[in-house]
């Protein structure tokens, strides 16, 4: 027997997109940005 991965509907992308979005604006992954903030001269991203 195999098993398929399940379905995301649209409207659970939407949920988990805007959940992730929302711990993003909270402040929950800060820890990840630089110590001094983002830099603003050189790439600081990967």
């Amino acid at each position: 027997m195999t098993l398929a991965p399940t379905r995301l509907r649209p409207a659970d992308l939407l949920h988990v997109t805007d959940r992730f979005a929302d711990d993003v604006l909270g402040g929950d992954y800060n820890h990840l940005l630089p110590a001094g903030g983002p830099l603003a001269a050189e790439r600081w991203f990967t």
